[in-house]
């Protein structure tokens, strides 16, 4: 009879199980008829997740966008401050005649480089034209809706907050160099006061080396060395208070904020620099890479090969950024003087790579090219 009952007890407890899989699969089946989507995937998941921080960017970022701009400006007045008032002070008399102008002159020129192309970056406009289905009007090539701005950009490349604006057609130019000349200039720096970094990362005695070589030879040395006219009294009255009190601490912290933030800047911006630079040798903006990846992908499913319109090349994409067409004569009046010119063309047309016409069937005699055609007339259909 125990042996029946245990067996009974085994069996409802089967069945049971059963039942559960059985409401289980029933809740299952109609979660996913009231919520099922085929065109969920783990990229529309992660847009979900962030949309409230993409509605908090889009409707706040233009505020902060001055803020941001007034930020950058301060820091880069703040780093020539601290580099003319006290690292060139200090490495003024270990270098020889030769070595103060080279340095006065290189450092002029990023200064000034770095001031115009961050300047015309603020100030030059993207130009907006009308509209796409936000804007209910034609959109040309190339041209994208920004959020932020409310308006299309021709040839977009993204918005830029340090710049308050969109990075576009007409100052994409200004921004990149922005980025070039500023991380020169940052390496200039840190190259510049290694010697003034060295003597001040790590201090033994009651006074900064820069007090004691500039105490006498500057007129604001006394101010910034301010503590020097207090330690001799405290020391009378308390020996370890001597110990503690450093003279010139002020001068230590603002010689050790400029190296490490010029160091900094160099580290964060070389990857920026490397992969706009290598957008820009592909004939892209930062929208178009994110687009042309997500289409070469498609096309690798059906066995194709998409390939940019816009990309002639490194060398004539480089030419077509920089609005220049020899290296040899504009470079040095277009990009190394500070210039303001005109990017090549109107933003509203764009040449491609290769025409139609040399894409169709019967142009095409060679097998090489036949395949050359399978490969990019999809992009036409």
């Amino acid at each position: 009879l125990s042996s029946f009952r245990g067996y009974y007890s085994f069996i409802m407890h089967l069945s049971w199980i059963r039942i559960t899989k059985e409401k289980y699969n029933k809740a299952r089946m109609i979660f996913l008829w009231l919520f099922y989507n085929a065109q969920c995937d783990y990229d529309y998941a992660i847009d979900t997740l962030f949309e409230p921080m993409y509605n908090f960017v889009d409707n706040y970022i233009q505020q902060f966008g001055k803020i941001f701009v007034g930020f950058l400006s301060f820091m880069i007045f703040l780093m020539v401050t601290i580099a003319y008032l006290i690292v060139v002070p200090y490495e003024w008399p270990k270098r020889n005649f030769f070595q103060i102008c080279v340095y006065f002159v290189i450092g002029k020129w990023l200064l000034i480089n770095l001031i115009f192309n961050f300047y015309m970056g603020c100030r030059t406009e993207p130009v907006a034209v009308g509209v796409c289905k936000h804007c209910i009007q034609p959109k040309p090539p190339r041209t994208h809706h920004c959020s932020v701005c409310n308006r299309c950009i021709l040839k977009m490349d993204h918005h830029c907050p340090w710049l308050n604006q969109c990075v576009g057609h007409y100052n994409h130019r200004y921004f990149y160099l922005t980025l070039i000349f500023m991380w020169l200039s940052c390496i200039y720096v840190v190259y510049g006061m290694r010697d003034c970094f060295v003597d001040h990362y790590r201090i033994e005695g009651t006074i900064v080396p820069w007090c004691m070589a500039m105490e006498n030879k500057l007129c604001y040395a006394k101010w910034l060395c301010h503590y020097a006219t207090n330690i001799s009294t405290k020391c009378e009255m308390e020996q370890e208070t001597c110990r503690e009190l450093v003279s010139g601490k002020m001068v230590q912290y603002l010689i050790l904020v400029e190296f490490f933030v010029a160091l900094a800047i160099v580290v964060g911006l070389l990857w920026l620099i490397y992969s706009h630079g290598k957008i820009i040798s592909n004939g892209e903006t930062s929208i178009e890479y994110y687009v042309n990846l997500a289409t070469a992908k498609k096309f690798a499913t059906r066995q194709k090969v998409y390939m940019n319109p816009y990309d002639f090349g490194w060398r004539k994409n480089w030419k077509s950024f920089l609005g220049i067409d020899d290296f040899r004569e504009d470079f040095f009046r277009k990009i190394i003087i500070p210039s303001i010119y005109q990017p090549y063309g109107d933003g509203l047309s764009w040449p491609f790579a290769f025409s139609l016409d040399e894409l169709l069937p019967h142009k095409i005699i060679p097998s090489l090219l036949r395949r050359f055609f399978d490969c990019i007339f999809p992009l036409y259909t």
